[in-house]
């Protein structure tokens, strides 16, 4: 692929990060947290099973 192909998206990108950085590290932290809180549910749900299967 050229550049020609692909700089409609940098300059989108670029005009992105210069008007919402801000609020995209926001998203980026809540999805961060929220990721985590999933993994610890999930991780906590998988520890209950295994106490339900040693029975």
């Amino acid at each position: 692929m050229s550049d020609e192909i692909l700089s409609p998206f940098k300059r989108n990108e670029f005009v992105w990060s210069g008007k919402a950085r801000e609020e995209n590290r926001s998203l980026k932290m809540r999805f961060k947290q929220a990721m985590a809180r999933l993994k610890e549910s999930v991780r906590f749900d998988f520890e209950e099973e295994e106490y339900e299967e040693s029975d």
